[in-house]
């Protein structure tokens, strides 16, 4: 119970220390000493979420096949599988309460565009 109460002040420290960049071919995403870098091309799938206001978050992972695999077994089914699904200790995989993170999650999308056609 007492962890519960506490993750909200835990969670908002973690966001403080962490530091987010890109360039026009990497991704970055920096947590005290774990540094994490992602290819910024077709492979890495980027999804928005703006809730009302100028602060949201921009999600990445990198497209693996277990997806394809997954959809050609159970045809008739539908599967959500995402390899990257998220406890709380584990590290943050993607932008995570930025401002303006439609224009971020735009420049994102425009540099992975530019990669493919590099």
């Amino acid at each position: 119970m007492t962890l519960l109460l506490r993750e909200p002040s835990i969670w908002n420290a973690r966001l403080r220390t962490a530091e987010f960049a890109f360039t026009r071919r990497h991704v970055y995403i920096v947590e005290g000493a774990s540094v994490q870098v992602l290819p910024l091309d077709e492979s890495l799938g980027i999804t928005l979420e703006e809730p009302a206001g100028r602060v949201g978050n921009i999600y990445l992972r990198q497209n693996d096949k277990m997806r394809a695999v997954i959809h050609t077994a159970f045809r008739r089914v539908k599967v959500h599988y995402d390899s990257s699904a998220l406890d709380t200790s584990a590290p943050f995989q993607g932008f995570l309460q930025i401002e303006h993170a439609a224009a971020v999650c735009r420049m994102l999308e425009e540099c992975r565009k530019l990669a493919g056609k590099s």
